[in-house]
């Protein structure tokens, strides 16, 4: 791993809370050790597997070309027995009051059930800073009227939302579409995959990218940084090593870019926290999240 900068704060913005990562001692561990100062937490969208259900050498061989996303379609039939339908929002709801200051949660919501918009009003109330959807476990149209309704909260209250858009090739012009439809809220599409969606992020300024995970390689992150800039991208690691990403590995491909000292904190923690100090709340939710604060 390249050694980055000293007193250049990160904050990763892509964490699953499954594996190793359960424990709250070795996830602050694994943060300290690689000078993570905060995070953003979420619910795994799979049972735990107990390795890296993407092993980085098939990735490296087939996994990001036509014929690796075939092979991933068709395993795909056999992954959807090991996705969570409910996930589990309660746990890092927990993890991350038991952490302040440094960690923060997504409300990862399932929108084609029932209760999605409930659940999702929940846990913003206690203080969730923001959704992620996950097309691949979840498959469903950006456009369907579920996940509207789960993207007006989102723009009424100026939120993130993180959406995996796993495989679906025409979920890229649909986030766009989205996008401009509801500008208030901000759109972070992870992995920089499918590659085309670096065009979609051109297409509306509220679409970021977030680099983290196996489909990310020097190049593609390169292509990502001088077509977009470094204002629109986001570090994230999609760890723990479950889950396939690698805080270090990350960390390693943005200091190969040579880029300067202010584009590099600008995507390792300066893009995600203006994302972030958009946010709108409510007094109730305020008296709550103060009534949190050490």
């Amino acid at each position: 791993m390249r050694r980055r900068s000293r007193n250049i704060q990160i904050f990763d913005g892509h964490i699953h809370l499954m594996g190793a990562f359960r424990s709250r001692i070795t996830l602050v561990k694994e943060l300290e050790r690689y000078g993570i100062n905060r995070a953003i937490i979420f619910a795994s969208p799979v049972r735990e597997p107990g390795a890296r259900y993407i092993p980085r050498k098939y990735v490296s061989s087939v996994g990001t070309s036509f014929l690796g996303h075939t092979i991933a379609r068709i395993a795909a039939k056999v992954a959807s027995s090991m996705a969570i339908l409910e996930p589990d929002n309660e746990s890092v709801l927990n993890m991350m009051l038991s952490v302040p200051r440094v960690l923060e949660g997504y409300v990862f919501i399932n929108p084609c059930l029932v209760n999605a918009l409930d659940k999702l009003t929940t846990y913003l109330r206690l203080g969730m800073a923001g959704i992620k959807m996950h097309l691949f476990v979840h498959p469903i149209s950006l456009l369907d009227r579920r996940v509207q309704l789960i993207v007006e909260k989102a723009d009424e209250l100026s939120l993130p939302v993180l959406i995996d858009l796993g495989l679906r090739y025409t979920a890229v012009e649909e986030i766009v579409e989205l996008a401009r439809q509801y500008s208030r809220a901000t759109f972070i599409v992870p992995h920089l995959d499918p590659i085309n969606v670096i065009d979609a992020a051109l297409k509306a300024d509220n679409i970021f990218l977030d680099i983290s995970g196996f489909p990310v390689t020097a190049d593609r992150l390169g292509r990502a940084a001088r077509r977009l800039g470094p204002e629109r991208l986001i570090y994230g690691s999609d760890s723990p090593r479950e889950a396939g990403g690698d805080m270090g590995y990350t960390i390693g491909l943005v200091e190969g870019l040579g880029l300067s000292r202010i584009d590099r904190e600008l995507i390792y923690s300066e893009n995600l926290t203006g994302i972030l100090a958009r946010r709108t709340h409510g007094p109730e939710l305020e008296q709550r999240l103060n009534a949190r604060r050490p």
